[in-house]
């Protein structure tokens, strides 16, 4: 009895807090350190330069202060041109950044065509040892025929400086808990998942062959205790 009590309590392999890793995802948008006060508030494509001034709503991020970019991209893309050349007069962490072009939009995105729709207007924050502030001022330009007109708050470039996704590995919203009972008198063991929180593992092609995978070690597992349980038999 103390053997088949033994063998049962060693039998019962439960397999705690696997990490999975979190879905292959697209960086997420910077959030935004406040809005950019653009000067016209309008004007036209060709312009040069398009306008200005552009100030940021607030002084940079402590140590991000050195250096301040101003670029813009087409809404929802990632590929940003530089309006002028990168600020380096420093001390933008103690003042708001006012950073002046030196083209035109059209000439910015070169042999690019502007088309109708939003673009995104951005002032980059960079420390001399921290590098680039993973967020940005922002605010939306709005172009239609040649003509483009300064909006509020937009959207922050989909990569680039990106805050981090909140589900890495080894948080608790990746870890799954997985229970196998194996049957020291069976002959064979095929051990299998009592259950998954959250309704199971979505069926897609990554989280299938992660499941195949947990699966194979968890048959591997249970196939070498039920062995050291008949070892303990014979001897």
């Amino acid at each position: 009895m103390r053997l088949r009590r033994t063998a049962a309590v060693a039998a019962a392999v439960t397999v705690t807090a696997v990490t999975l890793p979190g879905p292959l995802t697209a960086p997420a948008h910077a959030a935004p350190l406040g809005s950019i006060t653009v000067t016209p508030a309008t004007g036209s494509v060709d312009t040069d330069p398009m306008f200005a001034t552009a100030t940021a709503s607030a002084a940079c991020p402590a140590n991000y202060g050195t250096n301040a970019g101003l670029r813009i991209a087409r809404a929802g893309t990632s590929q940003f041109a530089n309006l002028t050349r990168v600020g380096d007069d420093g001390n933008y962490d103690a003042v708001p950044p006012t950073l002046r072009p030196n083209r035109s939009m059209r000439a910015a995105f070169g042999t690019t065509p502007i088309t109708d729709g939003d673009y995104t207007l951005v002032i980059v924050c960079t420390g001399e040892s921290a590098g680039d502030h993973p967020d940005v001022f922002s605010t939306t330009i709005r172009v239609a025929g040649t003509t483009w007109t300064a909006g509020g708050g937009g959207p922050g470039p989909t990569t680039g400086p990106t805050t981090g996704p909140t589900g890495g590995p080894g948080s608790s919203s990746n870890k799954q808990t997985l229970n196998m009972q194996v049957d020291p008198a069976a002959t064979s063991a095929s051990p299998s998942p009592t259950g998954t929180p959250g309704g199971g593992l979505p069926r897609t092609g990554s989280a299938v062959a992660r499941t195949a995978a947990i699966g194979l070690g968890l048959v591997a597992a249970g196939v070498l205790i039920v062995r050291l349980v008949r070892r303990r038999r014979l001897a």
